[in-house]
């Protein structure tokens, strides 16, 4: 079965891609995990610092490597001591990689031995609803918004009961939605892999076992439908 995984990539900006392309084919700038283009030149000192962002914003679990270009280029000392302002949050190695630990903001400074340095602020949120289902769970997420638009309002979608047939690609469920006179009403379906949504002969005997986080399975379903 095939399942979204929703990603999320930072993208460095255009123009300091430019930049570096332009300065370092220039001799004038050393970029971070490069080697300098130039011998280092004795008195010759670092004047600043230019970081790929300013600000980023990553989720939980998850790292960045942050680029950066020294200038000038064969400056004497290029190197480079990172910082994080709070480590419960987010912290950084010595060579600029950052992992996110917890929900909340910090920044973090890079800095030369002469006092020249940079800041980044950098947000951390917590992964969303979808990212934290196991995978049988976005099966059942999946299969779901595929044929959601069939509800009269598909925002007021949420699951109160879900069993995986033990032969085939479908669920039982049973779906409180929002209807056409305002209230709401529960009504059974057989969900397919695809999406279809067919209305059972009887109602659904409701089987033990084959358990859903169903909290968690609507909250993913409002994400993706709001």
């Amino acid at each position: 079965m095939k399942s979204r995984k929703i990603r999320r990539t930072v993208l460095f900006p255009l123009v300091l891609s430019c930049c570096l392309t332009l300065m370092c084919s220039c001799g004038e700038a050393n970029s971070g995990g490069t080697a300098a283009t130039q011998t280092p030149q004795p008195g010759k000192e670092v004047t600043a610092i230019i970081l790929s962002s300013e600000t980023i914003e990553i989720t939980v679990g998850d790292t960045y490597q942050m680029t950066y270009m020294v200038l000038p280029d064969g400056a004497a000392d290029q190197t480079l001591a990172w910082k994080s302002t709070d480590e419960a949050k987010v912290i950084v190695d010595e060579v600029g990689i950052i992992t996110a630990v917890e929900e909340g903001q910090a920044n973090i400074i890079v800095s030369t031995e002469n006092g020249v340095y940079a800041t980044c602020k950098v947000t951390v949120k917590e992964p969303s609803a979808y990212d934290r289902l196991d995978e049988d769970e976005k099966e059942l997420v999946d299969a779901l918004l595929a044929g959601i638009d069939k509800f009269y309002d598909p925002g007021s979608v949420s699951l109160k009961y879900a069993y995986h047939h033990g032969t085939g690609d479908s669920w039982a469920i049973t779906v409180s939605a929002q209807n056409q006179m305002g209230g709401y009403s529960e009504k059974d379906y057989n969900l397919y892999e695809d999406g279809r949504l067919e209305e059972p002969v009887f109602n659904h005997v409701r089987m033990p076992g084959n358990y859903y986080d169903l909290d968690l399975v609507n909250e993913a379903i409002k994400e993706c439908t709001n």
